[in-house]
């Protein structure tokens, strides 16, 4: 679809026409193969999410997005799985396909819906968990914890999101693969992980000292992870292998920020902390904060 799919903003309009029709109740459209009807419900959902469309969407149409996500993945659910709940067909349309679960939660930040994005994220990550996909698992934990840490700046629970920061983090030494460039973007999510950690830590007294460990280290992990970038760069062109353009819409757990798109100095940027990372503006004023050392 990413290949054919290269103009989003005209894509959304058909997939629409689509599920007009293939929902209706003419006798046609009951001869449907639900695939059919699931596949248009994500395949809009992409469009929204893609780079090109998603910087101008509001809360209230991420909502939307966030529905197709939702019943793309219960018409994905297996039968096999006997899911009675909506949330077991959520879960049982996640282990068809985590990456969607993974984009939903990534739709339901965006929409402020921060609890649903949460638990969405921890269901991407047990469903690559159940398919052996360690990295794209710890991405999702990381996600999951930085929805904690965007409630712990709105007043939510600030042990829980540390915690659930701190575990994730951790957790990214112990991951291999043979996917150099997956294992960068993990680097990179791990990176977004400490500052949003130090946000939340710089906000209380007690923990300023931790905070600044904390953003140290990840400018430091993220200097090293350039300069291993641009080493493996130069050893291509001695070889004479090009690396091909991306050939993305964006909004994939495999489209993540990686070497290039990431460093210390750019998280001092609004747009960016915005605009790539999607960060909500509660957290946003908490790493700004910390940035200028205010208290």
């Amino acid at each position: 679809m990413e290949k054919k799919m290269q103009r989003p903003s005209y894509a959304i309009p058909d997939f629409t026409q689509a599920l007009e029709l293939l929902n209706d109740k003419s006798p046609a459209a009951s001869k449907a193969d639900q695939s059919e009807i699931s596949a248009a419900y994500l395949g809009r959902a992409r469009a929204y999410q893609s780079t090109q469309m998603r910087s101008t969407l509001s809360p209230s149409e991420y909502d939307a997005v966030a529905e197709d996500y939702a019943t793309y993945l219960k018409l994905s659910a297996r039968e096999e799985d006997f899911p009675e709940t909506e949330r077991e067909l959520l879960k049982s349309g996640a282990e068809s396909n985590p990456y969607a679960a993974w984009e939903w939660g990534i739709a339901l930040r965006q929409a402020g819906q921060m609890e649903a994005a949460e638990d969405a994220h921890g269901i991407a990550a047990a469903a690559f968990r159940n398919i052996g996909d360690r990295p794209r698992e710890i991405i999702s934990d990381i996600d999951r914890a930085i929805d904690l840490a965007v409630m712990a700046s709105s007043g939510g629970s600030v042990s829980k999101a540390v915690d659930s920061l701190r575990v994730a983090i951790a957790s990214t030494a112990k991951v291999e693969s043979n996917d150099v460039d997956l294992l960068a973007r993990l680097v990179a999510r791990e990176g977004e992980g400490r500052v949003a950690l130090a946000s939340i830590l710089w906000g209380e007294s007690s923990t300023r000292s931790e905070a600044e460990k904390e953003l140290g280290i990840a400018c430091q992990r993220l200097e090293v992870l350039q300069i291993d970038s641009d080493a493996r760069d130069k050893a291509r062109l001695k070889r004479m292998v090009v690396p091909k353009p991306a050939d993305t819409l964006g909004y994939g757990i495999d489209d993540t920020i990686g070497p290039g798109e990431i460093s210390c100095s750019r998280f001092k940027n609004e747009k960016f902390l915005q605009e790539t990372l999607g960060w909500p503006v509660e957290l946003r004023q908490k790493a700004n904060k910390l940035n200028k050392l205010q208290k």
